[in-house]
């Protein structure tokens, strides 16, 4: 029965479509489970680095909302306390023009004050002396039994100065003394948790003179965190919303842990703690691993159920990305057999096909033994046509017998299962060119050959070339890199990775040419597609966009080589007020010592003093220029001041330039130093006067003007966000030269001749600008110059502000001790003292100065040392001193002034400063005031 001719084709057809067909549906199977997961992969990391670059926005968001809001409480503080110390001022008029008597007035005033409250009556005052070292608390509003409390000697609880092993209310004190007022941070219970332990604040003290009255109110730190955590809060619940929204087919999901093992976002476990889930163990062990080695992007493979009740373990697969500020692990899992799940299904279908195309085969074997040849060439032929022109180019007949009609119905099924299959790998592929998309630098893929395959968005917009036009066409047709330096061509990256088969990436920042008529400044790297039999198969050009990155790390360079100018042009007005400081009190000495009528010799050491003052404004030029030379900080009004200046201009610049001047700016309050500003709008007329030679026009204007956060990022300067006064001054003179603009606030750099300046006068512009926290922009051609500065406006109201000019000379006596490293200053200065009637003791560098303390302390009543000293300088003197005498007087001098140092010095015990080249008067001043 075998031996016959139908059985053995019946065999043989049999045999050969069960092995084709097992053949097709195995490795079918296996390729469509591979490509699925392979995509299911990158979508996975795509949509983590996605999830994460939102996450670290909101977080930069939140950083900067706490720095903002610090500010915005501090700013409030200061501002309350204004308003009281204003109340105060009203009073005091009122007692001093006779209206009530001094004791009602003192007590209406603190009967007012202790009843104050803002901030929803969170916030509250306290009043004590500024008397030292015997000060006692005036009112406190919260802790009544504090009211008339004396505050020396302290107690422990007093001494909460964080970081400082010191007294609260003398440090306020000593603050007021020396700058009025200021801000400091210190540790105190909350006024409803007197006992409790104490929270860190931040406070705001300003000095009442008339009184002598230290105000201040202050905030709780904490109480700014909270309203962090309860941002981050959101953020969390924003993600559950998100991450439940987000699903890999029917039960993947997203999730969120931290480090302390909190799950945070989770459709089932979320608000748990991980310890306290009864995981499998090996779920529980890679979390382990996981959260040893957070630093790394990593998968992990575990068994675990399906949120749907089921108590089942899975196989399961979760990609992790580890977010480092918040100690956040961004999670996204799927369960493998719900990816694989469509091509099991398919491949199922495909072996039942399979089966029964094996029975049709039987049937045709047998039937083709009864001729039936014509059926199967018409499906020879369709097959035919399939396999030449494409699965869609025909369709399966259905003729000839009922079995040569089944046996067709069954391969169109066949072929069917083929086409979703298709669409199936098309959507994946749709699902690429979205992510592909999203990316922000430019991709370019291209084939073995260099021919370019596909772009994504980034890249069409940064290289201005269509894809549809692209595609097809070697990328060196394309695009094109040269070097940023020489303009010369660079290699093609393609040829490169074509050439070694590894990653490759561009030397430095280059040139991009393309269609796009604009050179931008990129750089990129070229890396292989590799195939899974390890063959090369394409590249991948990813290209980055620097040229604005580039431009800011220019003006950065500026920044800081200006920042160094400063460093050099301090120490050399340094080293100079030493030599000043000499010549000036050897002067004064001698013209003390001059008989009154001998005019001869006065004329001389007048014009010596006279010299020296010039000499002094011009390290006070440089001073200004490296920010550390004297600055008062009071409300000024812009436009008063420069007012003032035309006034001034209006005598003395060349009669054929005209002023103009346009004062738009209606809040018109700065912060800041009078005479500073006044310099400022002073040195740019002269500066603008010298380029007309022929006369000309200079207008000085002002404007309001918003910077917002991206401008004020962007800045060379440090600037935030908020309303600005701009200050311009315009000339039509000769202008500048591109190569001399950028050097224009450099010290002692001119562009004019070498008798119209010393070249300090827009490097003093530059200082004060900084010192007032605003920038100062030039920009010049040959029709002229233009300046503009932008000053940060105050909300307090601009006052009149009086310097002292008493030059009155106060006699005393007593012991000092003088330490200075310049010979000519301890000479002059111990003769001025000892002729005021002091004893004087000279040292000439710090270990003789404690050498000297140690062998006079009894006697000594005031130290005087110099700042800078070789071997060992003023500092650590003092601090030597205050080890030997924790009561040591000290008074420091110095060629410079810097704000951070003097406020440290104060906080360590220094009680006053002396800048060189003081006069005689400044000296015994305060010499008299701490003896």
């Amino acid at each position: 029965m075998w031996n016959t001719f139908s059985s053995k084709i019946l065999i043989s057809v049999a045999g050969i479509i069960l092995m084709a067909a097992l053949t097709i549906w195995y490795s079918a199977q296996r390729k469509s489970e591979s490509t699925i997961l392979d995509i299911q992969e990158k979508n996975a990391w795509n949509l983590l680095n996605t999830v994460t670059a939102g996450i670290e926005n909101e977080y930069k968001s939140i950083e900067f909302y706490r720095a903002k809001q610090t500010e915005t409480r501090k700013l409030e503080l200061e501002n309350m306390v204004g308003i009281v110390i204003d109340f105060l001022q009203t009073v005091y008029n009122d007692i001093e023009s006779g209206n009530i008597p001094e004791t009602e007035g003192r007590n209406i005033a603190l009967h007012t004050i202790n009843n104050m409250r803002y901030d929803n009556d969170t916030g509250y005052f306290w009043i004590h002396e500024a008397t030292l070292p015997f000060s006692r608390m005036v009112i406190h509003s919260t802790i009544p039994e504090y009211n008339g409390m004396p505050l020396y000697p302290a107690p422990d609880y007093f001494k909460n100065i964080l970081g400082l092993r010191e007294d609260l209310f003398f440090y306020m004190n000593r603050i007021c003394r020396v700058a009025g007022g200021g801000y400091l941070r210190y540790q105190w219970s909350r006024p409803s948790e007197k006992d409790s332990v104490p929270y860190n604040k931040i406070s705001f003290v300003r000095l009442f003179k008339p009184w002598n009255w230290v105000v201040g109110s202050g905030l709780y730190v904490d109480d700014i965190e909270a309203d962090v955590q309860a941002r981050i809060k959101t953020i969390i619940k924003e993600l559950n919303h998100t991450f439940s929204e987000i699903k890999f087919d029917k039960y993947g999901y997203m999730f969120m842990f931290d480090g302390s093992r909190n799950i945070q976002v989770h459709p089932e476990f979320a608000g748990k703690v991980f310890d306290d889930m009864k995981l499998p163990v090996e779920a529980r062990n890679v979390f382990e691993q996981i959260l040893k080695h957070p630093m790394q992007d990593n998968y992990i493979e575990y068994r675990l159920w399906k949120p749907n009740g089921d108590k089942t373990l899975y196989n399961k697969k979760a990609y992790i990305k580890y977010f480092e500020p918040l100690d956040w692990y961004i999670c996204v899992s799927y369960y493998r057999e719900d990816m694989v799940r469509p091509v099991n299904t398919l491949t199922k279908k495909l072996l039942t096909q399979t089966l029964l195309l094996v029975l049709a085969g039987l049937i045709v074997a047998f039937i083709m033994s009864r001729n039936i040849a014509a059926p199967l060439k018409r499906l020879v032929s369709a097959a035919e046509l399939i396999d030449t022109k494409g699965i869609d180019a025909t369709s399966i007949p259905i003729t000839g017998s009922k079995e040569t009609r089944e046996l067709g119905l069954v391969l169109a099924r066949a072929f069917d299962a083929i086409k979703t299959k298709d669409n199936i790998l098309i959507t994946s592929s749709s699902k690429l060119r979205i992510t592909l998309d999203s990316i922000g630098d430019a991709v370019i893929a291209t084939n073995l050959r260099g021919n370019i395959t596909a772009m994504n968005k980034a890249a069409i917009q940064l290289t201005h070339w269509n894809e549809d036009q692209a595609v097809g066409h070697q990328l060196n047709e394309a695009i094109k890199f040269l070097n940023q330096d020489t303009e010369s061509l660079m290699d093609d990256p393609v040829e490169k990775v074509r050439a070694y088969g590894q990653e490759n990436h561009s030397p430095q920042n280059c040139l991009l040419c393309s269609p796009n008529p604009e050179r931008r400044l990129v750089s990129y790297s070229c890396t292989p597609i590799i195939s899974p039999d390890n063959t090369l198969m394409g590249t991948v050009l990813v290209i980055r966009d620097v040229t604005e990155q580039s431009v800011l790390e220019t003006e950065l360079q500026q920044a800081q080589k200006m920042d160094s100018l400063g460093q050099l042009a301090g120490g050399i007005a340094h080293d100079f007020n030493n030599m000043l400081a000499g010549i000036m009190s050897a002067a004064e000495l001698l013209e003390h010592k001059l008989p009154q009528d001998d005019m001869t010799y006065r004329k001389f050491v007048n014009l010596i003093l006279s010299t020296c003052k010039k000499a002094a404004e011009l390290t006070e030029k440089l001073l200004a220029f490296s920010r550390k030379g004297r600055i008062m900080s009071a409300p000024v009004n812009i436009n008063t001041v420069i007012s003032d200046a035309i006034s001034i201009l209006e005598r003395s610049l060349n009669k054929r330039v005209e002023v103009c001047c346009f004062l738009k700016a209606s809040n018109n309050t700065v912060t800041g130093d009078p005479s500073q500003l006044q310099n400022m709008i002073l040195n740019l007329a002269v500066n603008s006067e010298r380029s007309m030679s022929n006369g000309g026009i200079l207008i000085i204007a002002t404007r309001n003007i918003q910077l917002d956060e991206d401008y004020c990022k962007n800045s060379a300067f440090v600037l935030s966000p908020g309303e600005y006064i701009e200050i311009k001054v315009e000339d039509n003179g000769e202008g500048i030269s591109p190569a001399a603009i950028s050097r224009i606030f450099e010290p002692f750099f001119s562009t004019g001749k070498s008798s119209q300046g010393s070249g300090l006068g827009l490097s003093a512009v530059y200082g004060s600008v900084k010192e007032h926290n605003g920038e100062i922009l030039a920009s010049s051609t040959t029709d002229g110059t233009i300046f503009r500065i932008h000053l940060p406006v105050s909300t307090k109201n601009a006052g009149t502000v009086q310097r002292s000019n008493a030059e009155a000379i106060i006699n005393g006596e007593g012991c000092i001790l003088v330490v200075d490293d310049e010979s000519i200053i301890r000479t002059v200065v111990g003769h001025s003292l000892e002729d005021l009637g002091y004893k004087v003791i000279l040292a000439e560098n710090g270990e003789e100065g404690l050498a000297r303390y140690m062998e006079n302390r009894d006697s000594i009543n005031l130290v005087i040392l110099d700042m800078v000293m070789p071997q060992m300088d003023g500092r650590k003197c003092f601090k030597k001193l205050k080890e030997i005498n924790p009561d040591v007087k000290v008074i420091m001098a110095s060629g410079f002034m810097n704000t951070v140092s003097i406020t440290e010095m104060l906080q360590e015990g220094i009680l006053g400063f002396l800048q060189k080249p003081y006069r005689r008067h400044e000296l015994s001043k305060l010499v008299s005031e701490l003896i």
